[in-house]
């Protein structure tokens, strides 16, 4: 769909040339000029070819990384969070009134569900009212979508279990077909926006110091890197599905609130320690440790419990899948790495069938 709607507004460009009158129009051949980047990732990604198949491994891929797929799994409420996660991609949903510390997804979601929103006679009768329960859940008759209707985590359980008929209608929802196609199509455009503007906004000494620079680095020097990072990691569909997934799920790191001690750990940070290699598979396996470095730092700087000891076992096993599998040498010598205490370092480390070199 974006492929065709790019071919269809490339045709218009040049018709219009041709009507202004403008070199084409006249014969002549046409100045060459340099590519922009937004320019460049769309063609990377064009020349992919990522086609409905692809897309459906995709949706399985992120599923399976944030909830296991287990359907009754796809909404929930995460303890140490002040917010609920919805979806696919679990995407983030604040109550009124909340600081919103990171930023909130599910409602830019929610927009493009309501634009999608599929006919009656596309939705099955015995899922209709699971459907029109679902819609007045989430948005006002205008189509603006409401706050998170609880508004902690203790209220989201005791709901859960007082209502389940609601309940049910929820999760029959967000779990559809043709629901999960419109999440994706979302987690893909906001993709393709992020790692854009992730590259178009480093422009000052703040963005070298979240990503933790070294003191010969510029702007420009850190510009060229992400560039070349990128656009490397697009040349193959397991570099793009994991583009997407990290964007997903912590963000492009352009957020000065996603930061602690003015380091983050979104995918601007996470791309600068990401080295440029020769072969896919060595490029994401720099992605993946890179990845786990900046969420490493990123639990040792929270000052929290939960992240250090609980949350970044999970997130090792995620990101890790980017690039390992179980039995390779390196995630090996991880689960025998010990602490100066002889505890385990990784006592959970386990990638099983996160590893995205099996996806494709």
């Amino acid at each position: 769909m974006v492929r065709s709607v790019n071919i269809y507004l490339r045709c218009v460009a040049l018709f219009a040339l041709f009507l202004s009158g403008g070199e084409l129009a006249s014969g002549a051949a046409p100045v060459p000029t340099k590519q922009s980047f937004a320019e460049e990732v769309q063609e990377r990604l064009e020349s992919l070819g990522l086609d409905e198949q692809d897309y459906q491994k995709i949706i399985q891929y992120v599923s399976g990384n944030e909830f296991q797929n287990d359907p009754e799994s796809s909404i929930d409420w995460n303890e140490g969070e002040d917010f609920a996660s919805l979806g696919m991609g679990h995407f983030i949903w604040y109550p009124e009134g909340v600081e919103q510390k990171f930023t909130e997804s599910f409602p830019k979601m929610a927009v493009v569900l309501w634009r999608s929103w599929p006919t009656s006679s596309d939705i099955p009768p015995q899922l209709r009212s699971a459907f029109n329960y679902s819609k007045e859940f989430i948005f006002k008759s205008s189509g603006e979508v409401r706050f998170c209707p609880w508004a902690k985590r203790t209220s989201f359980f005791a709901w859960k279990e007082q209502n389940p008929i609601e309940w049910g209608y929820l999760i029959s929802f967000i779990n559809h077909p043709m629901i999960k196609r419109i999440q994706l199509a979302y987690m893909d455009q906001d993709f393709r926006e992020a790692i854009v503007r992730l590259y178009d906004e480093v422009d000052s000494n703040d963005d070298l110091v979240a990503m933790e620079a070294s003191s010969g680095e510029t702007v420009a020097s850190v510009r060229q890197h992400l560039r070349s990072v990128i656009l490397s990691l697009l040349t193959s569909k397991e570099g793009t599905t994991a583009l997407m997934d990290y964007v997903n799920f912590k963000g492009d790191g352009t957020d000065s609130r996603m930061r602690y001690s003015n380091v983050g750990w979104g995918l601007q940070q996470v791309l600068y320690w990401t080295d440029l290699k020769s072969g896919s598979l060595e490029q994401l396996k720099s992605l993946a440790r890179a990845a786990l470095n900046r969420l490493t730092r990123r639990a040792m700087l929270s000052g929290r419990e939960i992240e250090r000891e609980v949350w970044i076992h999970g997130w090792a096993n995620r990101v890790l899948g980017y690039g390992y599998l179980d039995s390779d040498s390196y995630i090996q010598n991880m689960k025998r790495e010990r602490k100066p205490d002889g505890k385990l370092s990784w006592p959970k480390l386990h990638i099983g069938d996160r590893a995205l070199r099996q996806l494709f």
